[in-house]
């Protein structure tokens, strides 16, 4: 492979690689996110927010208690 071929593939594709390399993508694939990243990534998307959200309530809770400790937003316009 090239430096960061899966770039340039599509996701079926990857997919594909991954599990003729007899491995399994990470669990938040299975449980709908549509990319990998931290939990309440700066960039997810709304889905991806609603599954971290979701399956990881108490880290949600902390985030929470920071902005509102801060006065500050991890998520802008979200």
């Amino acid at each position: 492979y090239e430096w960061l071929t899966v770039h340039d593939l599509q996701a079926d594709a990857v997919f594909a690689t991954i599990s003729g390399a007899g491995q399994e993508p990470h669990y938040a694939y299975a449980l709908g996110n549509e990319r990998l990243s931290c939990v309440f990534c700066i960039m997810a998307s709304r889905n991806d927010l609603k599954n971290g959200a979701t399956h990881h309530p108490d880290l949600l809770e902390q985030y929470a208690a920071l902005e509102a400790r801060t006065g500050y937003t991890m998520h802008m316009n979200r």
